[in-house]
């Protein structure tokens, strides 16, 4: 199965040629983008997310970092999740 082009992704960052579609490669179940002429697949990474435990006054702390794309500039959103008690 083959889709149109994607039009952020004009050119295969392997070849150089301007053939990037949505196929599914041999030997996988999904979807991803492939370049027609050297058959490269371009994964797509999963975002990058992480958090801490900080312990204050006997309490831990947990806290996650997101960036949030529809943010302007890409602003850091910092959110105390939760709080557990010793």
């Amino acid at each position: 199965m083959t889709k149109e082009r994607d039009s952020n992704t004009d050119f295969c960052s392997q070849c150089g040629h301007q053939s990037i579609v949505f196929s599914t490669p041999p030997n996988d179940t999904r979807v991803r983008k492939v370049c027609n002429y050297c058959l490269t697949v371009h994964y797509q990474n999963p975002k990058i997310a992480f958090g801490t435990v900080t312990m204050f006054k006997d309490k831990f702390y947990y806290a996650t970092v997101r960036l949030n794309c529809s943010w302007v500039y890409g602003f850091i959103l910092l959110v105390f999740q939760k709080m557990v008690n010793l």
